[in-house]
Formats: C-alpha cells, structure tokens, sequence
C-alpha cells in the first residue's frame, strides 16, 4: 500500500512542475506567506523540495501563492514585482 502512495506522490509532483511552467509568460497576482501581495509576468520557475516556485520580476513566489493567472496584457515586458506592496490588485 505504501507503493501505491509513493507513486501517487510522485506523479502529483509531476503534473504541478508540468503546470507550472505552463505560468513562464503568464501574469500572475499572489499573496506572499508575510503578507505582501503583489503581481507581475512569470520570468521562470524552479523546483525546490517544497513545491515548485515562480520567479515574477525577481520575486521567489511559491506556487501555492499564487492567487490569479491569466495572459500577459503586455509584450515583451517583465511585469513588475510587489515585493513592497501591491501593483493595483485588490482582494
């Protein structure tokens, strides 16, 4: 029976790296565990023991953070990042 957790486990881990570099290039609005609510576009995404993370405009920001996601309104840029407060999100 373990076995069969230990598998799921690992499949779960999977399919949340897979979604979450589908967010590479997608806006996103999250609220950090201190607090800090920002947004911004998606620059990449690591994967660290706890879950996968995102990188939106220099701000390490976990997937389970993440409130909204939707398509970048702008081309070419980085978004910006909320590390001191919020860029015109509400809650």
């Amino acid at each position: 029976m373990q076995d069969v957790a230990d598998q799921t486990k690992l499949v779960l881990g999977a399919q949340m790296a897979f979604g979450a570099s589908s967010f590479v290039g997608r806006d996103v609005t999250y609220q950090l565990s201190d607090g800090t609510k920002g947004s911004g576009t998606v620059d990449g995404v690591s994967f660290e023991a706890s879950g996968p993370v995102l990188d939106v405009g220099g701000t390490s920001v976990p997937l389970v953070q993440v409130l909204t996601v939707s398509d970048s309104a702008s081309s070419g840029g980085s978004g910006s990042s909320g590390s001191s407060g919020s860029s015109g999100t509400s809650a």
